[in-house]
Protein backbone atom coordinates (compact mmCIF):
# COMPACT_ATOMS: atom_id res chain seq x y z
CA UNK A 1 0.00 0.00 0.00
CA UNK A 2 1.05 3.25 -0.89
CA UNK A 3 1.26 6.24 1.15
CA UNK A 4 1.31 8.65 -1.70
CA UNK A 5 0.82 7.45 -5.52
CA UNK A 6 1.59 9.80 -7.87
CA UNK A 7 1.80 9.69 -11.75
CA UNK A 8 3.16 13.08 -14.13
CA UNK A 9 2.17 12.61 -17.90
CA UNK A 10 4.44 14.07 -20.13
CA UNK A 11 3.96 13.56 -23.38
CA UNK A 12 0.85 12.26 -25.21
CA UNK A 13 0.51 10.09 -28.95
CA UNK A 14 -2.71 9.82 -30.20
CA UNK A 15 -3.27 7.52 -33.26
CA UNK A 16 -6.89 6.98 -34.09
CA UNK A 17 -8.42 5.10 -31.22
CA UNK A 18 -5.46 4.95 -29.16
CA UNK A 19 -3.51 7.16 -26.72
CA UNK A 20 0.15 6.40 -25.03
CA UNK A 21 1.02 8.87 -22.66
CA UNK A 22 4.43 8.75 -21.06
CA UNK A 23 6.08 10.32 -18.16
CA UNK A 24 7.18 9.18 -14.37
CA UNK A 25 5.62 7.62 -11.17
CA UNK A 26 6.59 8.49 -8.15
CA UNK A 27 5.35 6.71 -4.95
CA UNK A 28 6.50 6.23 -1.57
CA UNK A 29 5.45 3.88 1.17
CA UNK A 30 6.23 1.70 3.76
CA UNK A 31 10.45 1.57 3.67
CA UNK A 32 10.17 1.97 -0.33
CA UNK A 33 10.32 4.75 -2.40
CA UNK A 34 9.68 4.65 -6.42
CA UNK A 35 10.69 7.52 -8.83
CA UNK A 36 10.08 5.85 -12.43
CA UNK A 37 9.70 6.07 -16.08
CA UNK A 38 6.42 4.76 -16.86
CA UNK A 39 3.95 4.47 -19.81
CA UNK A 40 -0.15 4.27 -20.07
CA UNK A 41 -1.81 2.98 -23.24
CA UNK A 42 -5.78 4.20 -23.10
CA UNK A 43 -8.18 2.52 -26.03
CA UNK A 44 -11.18 4.52 -26.77
CA UNK A 45 -14.40 3.96 -28.86
CA UNK A 46 -16.97 6.80 -29.48
CA UNK A 47 -15.27 8.61 -27.08
CA UNK A 48 -15.73 6.11 -24.00
CA UNK A 49 -12.63 4.41 -22.68
CA UNK A 50 -12.50 0.72 -23.42
CA UNK A 51 -9.47 -0.17 -21.84
CA UNK A 52 -6.52 1.28 -19.76
CA UNK A 53 -3.35 -0.66 -19.15
CA UNK A 54 0.04 0.75 -17.23
CA UNK A 55 3.48 -0.31 -18.61
CA UNK A 56 6.73 -0.42 -16.44
CA UNK A 57 8.70 1.23 -18.95
CA UNK A 58 7.77 4.00 -21.88
CA UNK A 59 9.24 2.26 -24.37
CA UNK A 60 6.72 -1.04 -23.52
CA UNK A 61 3.98 1.62 -23.79
CA UNK A 62 4.32 2.44 -27.42
CA UNK A 63 5.33 -0.99 -28.77
CA UNK A 64 1.74 -1.91 -26.94
CA UNK A 65 0.46 0.38 -28.95
CA UNK A 66 2.06 -0.26 -32.10
CA UNK A 67 4.45 2.32 -32.39
CA UNK A 68 8.70 3.10 -32.65
CA UNK A 69 10.66 4.89 -29.67
CA UNK A 70 10.80 7.97 -29.83
CA UNK A 71 13.18 10.47 -29.47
Amino acid sequence: MWQELRAEPEEFVEVDDIVVCTGRVYAWGVGRVIDAPAGWVWRLRDGKLLEGRVYETQREALAAAGLAQQG
